[in-house]
């Protein structure tokens, strides 16, 4: 006969739609009363803590590559050790991005629909998961019924958040790495800023360059201003003294012009007198 915790990893195995009627059965088959009543009182998981068991399931590597970073985040914190901290916690970006991202598939795969509430929960569970070791094993043991945060003061109380408390520690599939040199991960997390590094040098080199010709080219243009502000103040002199002597000449042609008049005025005087006295 089986017992409540093998039922329980088969019912929280199943999608989540068919959950209350697989639980059903279950207590109908479990053959003992005390346990058809343990069955009947195990909790429907949330649509995020579905998507956190079936990550511990479908994807168990993947969430132990989760709690041994949180691990690794823990130790370097621990010591202290700000860069090693800044790499391992980029990794962690990285990783919870690819968890979410896989959850939503298993989740979609089982006919569900993984919300923005449902991936919230998740991404705060394996947050969890990586700062407190009893959160990690609650997670690992993938008979959650509801999400949960980590609480930076005290340790997670998983009582309202686990069907059936974890059977202790679950063993580790990979050592905990040396701290006497980068892990794997944290030498591709260096390789990868070392490459962004060059790639900001080349970019500033290019930019330092061009900067100086725009600087030489911005000197030139203002030696060609100042040269042109030269010029045209020469210019503007020769125009007030070529104007000055447009007024001169102009001055002077209108006392011609008024000679001119005065003289041919005379001029027919004279010759109207000539006239009168010849014919006189």
């Amino acid at each position: 006969m089986a017992g409540l915790r093998s039922i329980a990893q088969e019912l929280y195995g199943r999608p989540l739609s068919e959950f209350i009627a697989a639980r059903k059965e279950a207590a109908a088959g479990a053959g003992d009363k005390e346990l058809a009543g343990q069955v009947k009182t195990l909790r429907k998981p949330s649509a995020g803590a579905w998507a956190v068991n079936a990550l511990a399931r479908e994807r168990a590597e993947l969430v132990e590559e989760v709690v041994e970073l949180g691990e690794q985040l823990r130790d370097a914190q621990s010591d202290s050790d700000g860069s090693r901290t800044r790499l391992l916690d980029r990794a962690r970006r990285d990783l919870t991005r690819q968890a979410l991202d896989e959850a939503a598939e298993l989740v979609e795969a089982s006919g569900g629909s993984f919300s923005d509430q449902a991936a919230a929960g998740v991404e705060e569970t394996l947050r969890a998961a990586m700062t407190d070791p009893d959160a990690a094993n609650a997670v690992q043991d993938g008979l959650l019924v509801a999400t949960f945060a980590a609480n930076p003061f005290e340790p997670v109380d998983l009582s309202e958040v686990v069907a059936i408390p974890p059977e202790g520690a679950r063993p580790r599939t990979r050592k905990k790495p040396a701290k006497t040199g980068p892990t794997q991960l944290e030498r591709k997390r260096i390789e990868a800023a070392e490459a962004t590094v060059a790639k900001a040098r080349r970019k500033a080199k290019a930019a330092a360059d061009e900067l100086e010709s725009l600087v030489e080219e911005r000197e030139e243009l203002q030696e060609e201003l100042a040269d042109l502000r030269k010029r045209a103040k020469a210019i503007e002199r020769e125009i007030a003294d070529t104007e000055r002597a447009l007024d001169k000449a102009d001055t002077v042609a209108d006392r011609a012009e008024e000679a001119e008049r005065s003289a041919q005025e005379a001029l027919d005087d004279a010759e109207a007198e000539l006239e009168r006295l010849r014919n006189g």
